[in-house]
């Protein structure tokens, strides 16, 4: 058991290790995450219907507020995306 945590462990340094040295790759993943994110909140805050964690619609206010929250989350990860790319 020992020995599959220390080798798990030795492949997330080599993980990190990897991001620490190409950030631009970070970044792409952050930014595609928010671009997916933001779209599917774009998209339910316009057909003014959602969908909770257990797939069942939510209409109204909430459903427009849980749009928006995914919309606020996406962009979150595009802009940390685009900090990643550009700051490295």
């Amino acid at each position: 058991m020992f020995n599959l945590l220390s080798l798990l462990a030795e492949v997330r340094s080599d993980f990190d290790r990897y991001m620490d040295e190409n950030p631009f790759v970070l970044g792409c993943i952050a930014g595609g995450l928010g671009l997916v994110i933001g779209g599917w909140g774009l998209v339910e805050l316009l057909s003014g219907t959602s969908r909770d964690k257990w797939g069942n619609k939510v209409e109204g206010f909430n459903g427009k507020l849980l749009a928006i929250v995914r919309i606020v989350f996406g962009v979150a990860a595009i802009l940390f995306g685009l900090y990643k790319m550009m700051a490295g």
